[in-house]
C-alpha cells in the first residue's frame, strides 16, 4: 500500500483477487475491501474505446512469464479522464496455478505535457515553414528523419537524393550537406554534417545556426 504505483493481482481462471493495493483502488474507484474478492470488475471505468486495448493485451498472455505493456484511460468520478500505463505479467504458483500481476502508473500529467509539446512543435513548424523553400524536423535523440521534405513547389527533396524514410540523420546529412553537393564559406556547415556535432553545439549554448551555401549542380543558393 505504500507503493506509488497501483498493484493488482488475481488468479486464473476464477479471478480471485490476491492483491489490490490502495493506489490501484483509487485508480479504479474501488471501495475498501478484503482480499480474495471474486470477480471485481476493474474495467467498469475504462473508457469504451480503450476496452479493446486492455482485452487484446491480456489475451496475449498465454503462458507464465509472458508480459505486456499498454496504456489505457479511465473515467474518474469527477468526469475527468486519467491516463494509466500498465505492465501486466502472467505468473504461476508452485502447484501450477496461474495468476495475473499488474503494475499501474498514473501518467495523466505526462501525457498532457507531451500533447502540449507536440502542439507547440506543430505551431513552430507551421511558423517556420511560411515562406520557406523547404522545411524539415528531426528528433536528434533518436537521430532519425521520419518525414518527407516537401518544397514550396510540392516536390519531395528526398527523391532528389534517392533517400527513403525513415533514415538516420548522419546518412541524410552526408548527402544533403556533403562537399560533393554544396559549397559554403561558413565553418558552421560542419555542425550540420553530424548528429553528434549538433548535440555538442547545443550543449555549448548554440541553439541557432545561421548560414548560406550553394548547391552547385542545381544552381541554387540556400540560406
Amino acid at each position: 500500500d505504500q507503493l506509488g504505483s497501483g498493484i493488482l493481482a488475481y488468479t486464473l481462471p476464477d479471478r480471485h483477487i490476491l492483491v489490490f493495493n490502495q493506489e490501484a483502488r483509487k485508480m479504479f474507484d474501488a471501495p475498501e475491501m478484503q482480499s480474495r474478492i471474486l470477480n471485481f470488475d476493474v474495467s467498469h471505468r475504462v473508457i469504451p474505446e480503450d476496452k479493446m486495448i486492455v482485452s487484446k493485451a491480456v489475451r496475449n498472455l498465454e503462458k507464465p512469464g509472458d508480459s505486456v505493456e499498454y496504456t489505457f484511460h479511465n473515467l474518474r468520478k469527477d468526469g475527468t479522464v486519467a491516463a494509466l500505463k500498465c505492465t501486466t505479467k502472467m505468473l504461476s504458483f508452485p502447484d501450477g496455478g496461474k495468476y495475473i500481476l499488474s503494475s499501474i502508473i498514473d501518467i495523466t500529467e505526462q501525457e498532457a505535457f507531451e500533447k502540449r509539446l507536440e502542439e507547440e512543435r506543430q505551431r513552430y513548424k507551421t511558423a517556420l515553414s511560411i515562406g520557406s523553400f523547404a522545411f524539415f524536423s528531426i528528433d536528434l535523440t533518436e537521430g532519425k528523419l521520419c518525414e518527407p521534405i516537401i518544397t514550396k513547389n510540392g516536390e519531395n527533396l528526398l527523391n532528389e537524393f534517392g533517400i527513403s524514410i525513415p533514415t538516420y540523420y548522419d546518412d541524410f546529412a552526408r548527402i544533403m550537406f556533403g562537399e560533393e553537393r554544396i559549397v559554403s564559406d561558413s565553418e558552421k556547415i560542419n555542425m550540420l554534417r553530424s548528429r553528434k556535432r549538433l548535440i555538442a553545439a547545443y550543449k555549448e549554448g548554440i541553439a541557432v545556426i545561421d548560414l548560406d551555401y550553394r548547391v552547385t549542380d542545381k544552381d541554387r543558393n540556400i540560406h
